[in-house]
């Protein structure tokens, strides 16, 4: 359990410089968010793959193609992104990894339905904690609940926490070993993925746009252009952030996912939000960046906190559990 930790940890360090890279990408370039998430996970996963392949990997990477967890995950990863993404446009990215959080609480029902796993009956006021700070959050923020960036980014929340418990039953991750093994089953999860989102976006694209419905017409009509994708911009963007940060935070964090189950690896990521804050505060201190001043209340650092602190007893408490066994 310790290693997982340990690779948890370096995942929540590059998750964090994720997250303010693409906060900054957004608020400086004002990049679509469809094209930079299905082009960087493009660049990661084609990045990833080439390095696992080998010649007697060919049975295993069609074992990964076939299996239906693949792609019920790589689905609901990049929607889950794409949703993340959209709700940094309306906030800061370390308040929107703290309310994200909300998916420690959200693993139990995972837990508990996808593997008759039952939490225990003294861990579940920290829970109730966890979720009210949360709570605090969402309602601070501009039109608090009824926020359309809160409520997309619950939604985010609620998806990853499926396709976490998704990946801790696909067969392939479970029996990838090695660095190459890992990095060929990584690999082609996020480059299947990202080609067919890629190809269904310009099919909804061109699609004939229904007038009678006009929430699917505005739909339509925000996706990305071909312009978009091949913005020198973006693909600088894409081809950096989804080399340096993307690839190998993403096989950190199914290394650890691996080596820790569902429930204790979304404890360790509720870490994540301070090591956002970290490089989102270090950012802003750079003016040439043209970053907007990062600032969050007393109240909400309180309430993040309380959600860190939380998750830290909850791990405790399994540690000693598990020593005592």
């Amino acid at each position: 359990m310790e290693r997982g930790i340990y690779i948890g940890l370096l995942a929540v360090m590059l998750w964090g410089a994720f997250n303010a890279s693409t906060r900054h990408l957004f608020v400086v370039y004002d990049l679509n968010v469809w094209a930079f998430a299905l082009t960087h996970m493009l660049v990661a996963g084609l990045f990833l793959t080439v390095i696992g392949f080998q010649s007697h990997s060919k049975i295993k990477a069609l074992k990964t193609l076939k299996n239906g967890y693949t792609w019920a995950y790589g689905f609901l990863r990049l929607c889950a992104i794409i949703m993340f993404m959209y709700a940094l446009k309306g906030m800061s990215a370390t308040e929107a990894t703290f309310i994200n959080c909300i998916n420690v609480v959200m693993s139990l029902f995972v837990g508990y339905f996808m593997f008759k796993r039952v939490p225990k009956l003294q861990d579940l006021p920290i829970y109730l904690l966890i979720t009210a700070a949360v709570a605090w959050l969402a309602y601070v923020q501009p039109n608090g609940f009824m926020s359309s960036h809160v409520i997309v980014l619950v939604c985010s929340s609620l998806l990853f926490s499926i396709m976490t418990g998704l990946m801790e039953k696909h067969p392939e991750a479970q029996t990838s070993i090695g660095f190459r093994g890992r990095s060929l089953f990584t690999g082609i999860v996020m480059l299947v993925t990202s080609l067919i989102m890629m190809l269904a976006v310009f099919c909804f694209k061109f699609a004939p746009v229904p007038e009678n419905m006009p929430l699917i017409a505005s739909a339509i009509e925000g996706l990305p252009t071909l312009d978009m994708f091949l913005s020198k911009e973006l693909l600088i963007a894409a081809v950096v952030v989804g080399l340096v940060l993307r690839a190998p935070a993403f096989y950190a964090s199914l290394l650890s996912l691996r080596l820790l189950k569902t429930e204790n690896y979304m404890l360790v990521l509720t870490f994540i939000p301070f090591s956002t804050l970290f490089f989102e505060s270090v950012a802003s201190l750079i003016p040439s960046l043209g970053l907007l001043p990062f600032h969050m209340s007393l109240p909400s650092i309180l309430a993040g906190c309380v959600i860190t602190l939380s998750s830290i007893t909850l791990i405790l408490l399994k540690i000693l559990r598990k020593a005592k066994a």
